[in-house]
């Protein structure tokens, strides 16, 4: 558990940018797998489309989420509240 931990606090020192770059290079990574494995792209392209959404689910709860005080999203604080 404490490796999961370490993981979480490296990726919030990650930028917009890191992330970003991140998701582009596992996306490539997914055509190079594609390309060397082609009877991957032989699959139903509706089971692509569920495995998506239901990857996406927690990221979009977690980006929606209401902590309760009118505010979206639990650790972002609202810019009103700053000053």
């Amino acid at each position: 558990m404490r490796a999961l931990y370490e993981l979480d606090r490296r990726a919030h020192r990650m930028g917009l940018i890191g992330v970003k770059l991140s998701s582009v290079s596992a996306l490539f990574a997914g055509f190079a797998i594609a390309k060397l494995f082609p009877e991957v792209l032989s699959v139903n392209v509706w089971w692509f489309i569920l495995i998506c959404i239901a990857l996406a689910v927690h990221p979009l709860m977690v980006f929606f989420r209401h902590d309760g005080r009118g505010n979206a999203g639990a650790t972002t604080p609202s810019l009103a509240l700053m000053s």
